[in-house]
């Protein structure tokens, strides 16, 4: 029997919940993140324009430019806070991407985001956050060129509600409640591997590999074919 699917705020934009996201170390989950793109494709191939949907705070931007220095980015999310928090972490504490990175305030779908044949699109823990699948594997299409790596990373589902209340005892025990909160309500909001796949049958992205990882992660990877 599989847990029904329970909806979240498509948006984190509480001055709450930013100040906690972007406290928090995100560095083991993040790093990883990077590794698991290694998997899939070759650093040397990871060059060009990149287009990175729910950036959040910029962590995960600041290590994709950090660990594949071929590459620029063109960094979104819906929440002006998440943003704003991004560019002062530019500022501040890495100068360094200045030229190779831009974070833009975009609600999907939104004629804002700029350039629409990126050579990549990588997405991590937005998936979960759309009321309406359909909007985000629309957003990847109309985005991706023949050709472009798509990454999208995201968390599964659970199949009941003691398996939720044990995930969230497990990784985030010692997080401020609003974190273990966000956390539950996000495993409730995901998706499934088999809703994942059908999602991408309707969205003409069929080609794209489906994964499992670990005990609350998928992946979604591959090149978008013509």
């Amino acid at each position: 029997m599989t847990l029904e699917r329970l909806p979240e705020p498509e948006l984190m934009d509480d001055p709450a919940q930013v100040d906690a996201y972007a406290s928090a170390d995100w560095s083991e989950s993040h790093d990883r993140l990077m590794r698991q793109i290694l998997d899939y494709f070759p650093r040397k191939s990871m060059a060009g324009l990149f287009l990175n949907l729910g950036c959040g705070a910029g962590d995960d931007t600041f290590r994709f430019l950090r660990d594949f220095p071929h590459t620029r980015v063109t960094a979104i999310d819906g929440a002006p806070r998440m943003v704003h928090r991004a560019r002062e972490d530019l500022r501040v504490r890495f100068p360094e991407f200045r030229l190779r990175v831009e974070f833009h305030v975009a609600y999907i779908p939104s004629p804002d985001i700029p350039v629409h044949d990126y050579a990549g699109i990588i997405s991590n823990s937005l998936l979960h956050h759309f009321h309406d699948p359909e909007l985000f594997w629309a957003a990847v299409r109309e985005h991706a060129r023949p050709g472009s790596r798509i990454f999208v990373a995201d968390l599964r589902r659970p199949t009941s509600l003691e398996a939720v209340d044990a995930l969230v005892d497990e990784y985030a025990a010692g997080a401020p409640e609003v974190l273990r909160e966000d956390f539950r309500n996000s495993l409730r909001a995901a998706f499934t591997i088999e809703e994942v796949r059908a999602q991408l049958h309707r969205a003409d992205l069929g080609n794209l590999a489906v994964k499992a990882v670990g005990d609350r992660h998928l992946i979604v990877a591959g090149t978008r074919s013509g």
